[in-house]
């Protein structure tokens, strides 16, 4: 049951949504400003913020992108109409491979040995006691190597010295290796579990499905074992080197590839699809827009630019670096799992909420690169011990996360910190859902004592994602500007309770909405 209201509840949150709105639309125009003042010194090249690199790339290749997804999808559908499900997997394999080796040119070699590596010893291991353990090993091995030696881009060969410098490809192997590991270890991990056959099998289907018929359900898909001879080279290839899913994600397990090649996702109609290219289309003109009027980037990156800014400025940028890096994997992400349901096969939106919508640490996670978070919970969380030993197994998970990510000392730090911080927080909700709190939750202030630790967890993401994320090792000095002056960080906890009570009552109704639809 919902806490009694002190006062109407409409008006309540008809007051933060007007002063969140002001507050924003009051830091946009100063970000304006400041672009506009600073722009002499910023390093850009025409009307719009293009120096986030990722994202140049992407924006750039975005047209070619989009046609050849388009050509793949509709090979690709009709060779699911004219072929068996065997041949419909060599074809992905085939094209894969072919994918691989047009955008890595030579440097293919590396991404194609060190899949056939993983996918002997995966075989090897599946009857070893400890098989998990030295796939692990050997993921992290693989993982490390060619990141600290920078992908060998400066290899020459004693007979053919200019060829990998000819055929360079148009994409850095190494840098989508991070995502391929987490295939390959999927294959191996799913392999190991469908030969002692101890995957486990859920019943009921998952909150995410919308009607799905029996034995469809997403999670039953991922987590149910294949039978031990569709573990082979050619499913390997096809699932490793599946072309929507290769360059960025999201993520989904073998399991659930196999499943999803077999038989088509019918989780999504149409309907669906079509307003989801409607949803990607406005993320991208957000950004497209925004950073043609706020250099957020570029603001970030200029050393000149941060030593003359203020500390309320400081603390704007900090913001709206943020979200720009959400509209940026947002718009990513959302382009390849498109492309990934026209073909049938499904996959988890990884942007699940706005990075506005979330008040605890756990819950942004949840959301936040939400297939890889999955992932993370299936081969690393349950395996470690689950919810029983959450104090220890978030520390292993959130260093590899960092360690995933890049071999670097913010990211390292960024995921110290996280794990530091959700263990309270799991302890806090923990206690407060429990019967023995039961007094203070019917009490009409406690919604405001959340709105007060929601607070607390937003300025802690954000402090993290910056030295993770954002601007690295000048963190520091961002937050020894904004603490120097108590107003700057009195109006950001203003805005931030206020977020939060709208972000409470969302939730609230939200599970009104959940209860309704079971009573239904």
């Amino acid at each position: 049951m919902p806490a009694p209201r002190i006062f109407p509840r409409k008006l309540e949150i008809c007051f933060h949504t007007m002063l969140v709105f002001y507050l924003v639309v009051l830091q946009w125009d100063a970000l304006r400003e400041m672009s506009k003042k600073h722009r002499d010194f910023l390093p850009l090249r025409g009307a719009i913020d293009l120096t986030d690199t990722q994202w140049k790339d992407f924006r750039n290749g975005l047209p070619t992108l989009a046609v050849g997804m388009v050509v793949f999808v509709t090979l690709s559908r009709l060779a699911r109409a004219f072929l068996n499900s065997k041949l419909h997997m060599v074809f992905y394999a085939l094209c894969g491979i072919g994918f691989v080796g047009f955008v890595h040119g030579a440097y293919a070699v590396f991404p194609l040995s060190f899949g056939l590596i993983f996918f002997t010893a995966s075989h090897l291991f599946k009857h070893v006691p400890y098989g998990k353990v030295f796939l692990w090993i050997l993921a992290i091995f693989l993982l490390y190597v060619p990141d600290s030696n920078s992908g060998w881009y400066k290899i020459e060969l004693p007979f053919y010295p200019d060829l990998f410098r000819t055929y360079q490809g148009l994409y850095r192997w190494h840098v989508g290796w991070n995502i391929t590991t987490l295939k390959t270890l999927s294959f191996g991990l799913d392999l190991i579990e469908a030969h002692k056959k101890t995957g486990g099998i859920p019943h009921k289907p998952c909150k995410e499905c919308i009607g799905p018929a029996e034995g469809e359900c997403y999670t039953v898909r991922v987590n149910t074992p294949r039978a031990v001879g569709e573990y082979s080279l050619i499913n390997f290839f096809a699932y490793v080197f599946y072309i929507p899913l290769y360059i960025a994600g999201p993520i989904t397990t073998f399991n659930g590839f196999v499943s999803h090649a077999e038989k088509p996702q019918k989780t999504y109609s149409t309907r669906y699809i079509l307003f989801y290219v409607w949803r990607f289309l406005v993320v991208f003109m957000m950004l497209e827009v925004g950073l043609r009027y706020v250099y957020v980037w570029a603001l970030a990156k200029s050393p000149l630019v941060r030593r003359i800014l203020t500390p309320i400025e400081f603390a704007m940028i900090g913001f709206w670096l943020l979200n720009a890096l959400w509209l940026k994997f947002a718009v990513i992400w959302r382009f390849f799992r498109l492309a990934s349901l026209c073909d049938g096969v499904e996959v988890l939106e990884n942007m699940a909420r706005c990075v506005n919508d979330n008040y605890t640490i756990a819950g942004f996670w949840r959301n936040w690169h939400r297939s890889f978070n999955k992932w993370l919970v299936r081969y690393m969380y349950i395996p470690m011990g689950g919810a029983k030993t959450q104090a220890f197994n978030v520390f292993p998970i959130f260093l590899f996360v960092a360690f995933w990510h890049d071999l670097e000392l913010n990211l390292l730090k960024w995921g110290l910190l996280m794990a530091v911080f959700i263990i309270p927080e799991t302890f806090l909700t923990s206690y407060f859902s429990s019967p023995a709190t039961a007094w203070l939750r019917a009490k009409p202030y406690y919604r405001y004592i959340k709105a007060v630790a929601g607070t607390v967890n937003i300025t802690i993401l954000m402090t993290a994602n910056l030295i993770g994320f954002g601007v690295g090792s000048h963190t520091h000095n961002l937050l020894e500007s904004v603490s120097s002056l108590w107003w700057v960080m009195g109006l950001g906890f203003v805005e931030f309770f206020s977020a939060t009570c709208i972000m409470i009552e969302v939730r609230e109704w939200e599970a009104e909405q959940e209860e309704r639809v079971k009573v239904s």
